[in-house]
């Protein structure tokens, strides 16, 4: 779906009256474009215009904008567009389900090494639930180092 392009300067190039098809465009950067999946036709990607049909196949403004459906950007997913039912209230790219889910985590449970006791953690590696034990550990294992 992507593919790096250089500007064009040959004024000899058959298609140098700028009609010339993306697939033959060479630009300084990195251009996602995509085939409408009902007429085939050439188009330049971008999430503010990604429609799409029901499955996820995008489509073309022509044909998209009667569909009713867009990727959402962050889970990829199509999601319905329209007046009453759509899925984008207040942002163009993101759906609401996504809209929600922002910087939420679900909380780890999780076992002190020391004291053996259940904490919720802040980190995933996370080892010890207060730094009384974490410094008791570090105590415990440094007498053992000295009496052996």
């Amino acid at each position: 779906m992507t593919n790096t392009f250089r500007a064009v300067t040959d004024e000899n190039h058959p298609h140098a009256d700028g009609f010339l098809p993306l697939h033959h465009r060479t630009v300084w950067k990195t251009v996602a474009y995509f085939y409408c999946a009902k007429c085939g036709s050439e188009g330049r990607f971008s999430w503010l215009y990604a429609h799409c049909t029901e499955s996820g196949e995008l489509l073309c403004l022509f044909h998209g904008l009667p569909t009713g459906w867009k990727l959402c950007r962050r889970c990829r997913q199509p999601r319905r567009t329209g007046r009453e039912d759509s899925q984008f209230t207040g942002s163009q790219t993101v759906c609401d389900g996504c809209k929600g889910k922002i910087n939420q985590y679900e909380p780890l449970q999780m076992v002190c090494v020391h004291c053996e006791t259940g904490f919720t953690a802040t980190r995933s590696d996370a080892k010890f639930c207060s730094a009384k034990c974490r410094t008791a550990a570090h105590r415990a294992t440094q007498s053992k180092g000295v009496a052996q």
